[in-house]
């Protein structure tokens, strides 16, 4: 199974391109999360995975692609390069996944994602600003199919909240910084 971009939302958003380049580094993927394998729970605390039920690469790597394929059909920066670009960035953005599960609760089941989004500023290697992202898909069917139909709506909820938020911060801080920057200039 596999975790897809919400490429026509984001396109359709029309923000101004900022004159920065966005380095988006590897997702990192909390223990128990970091395998191909799908992760359900039928208790608090409790992770058991599928036994032949697979996504195509471990979360975080879907997560990655997931996100470069966002910030590209946005177009809200110069360019946005992967963790091992050669080119130069002055923003980056780290991502943590702390959960994809399929959690069976009473009367049904859901699709939980957290996901915690860092702002960086490259050059100092400061955090700007960090978002958590908490969201839950209802499963239409209890197999692991249901869950991956239902953990992608949950990424999209999340990429539509994470690409505003990186791209907002970014223009604040920009926008502010010209405007301390501009009475020296004259």
């Amino acid at each position: 199974y596999r975790l897809s971009a919400p490429i026509e939302s984001l396109s359709k958003m029309g923000a101004p391109t900022l004159d920065d380049a966005l380095r988006i580094y590897t997702v990192v993927a909390a223990s128990g999360f970091d395998t191909a394998r799908m992760a359900y729970s039928r208790q608090p605390q409790e992770l058991v995975y599928y036994t032949r039920s697979r996504w195509v690469a471990p979360p975080a790597e879907l997560l990655f692609d997931v996100f470069k394929q966002s910030f590209d059909a946005f177009d809200g920066f110069r360019t946005v390069v992967g963790p091992d670009s050669r080119l130069s960035a002055r923003w980056g953005m780290r991502v943590e996944l702390n959960e994809l599960t399929h959690q069976f609760i009473q009367g049904g089941s859901v699709a939980r994602l957290e996901i915690v989004v860092s702002l960086i500023e490259v050059p100092e290697r400061t955090v700007v600003k960090t978002l958590t992202i908490r969201t839950s898909e209802p499963v239409t069917t209890s197999n692991a199919r249901g869950f991956a139909q239902a953990a992608d709506r949950a990424v999209h909820r999340a990429i539509l909240e994470a690409v505003p938020f990186v791209y907002n911060e970014v223009a604040r801080i920009v926008k502010e910084s010209d405007v301390k920057v501009s009475p020296a200039r004259e």
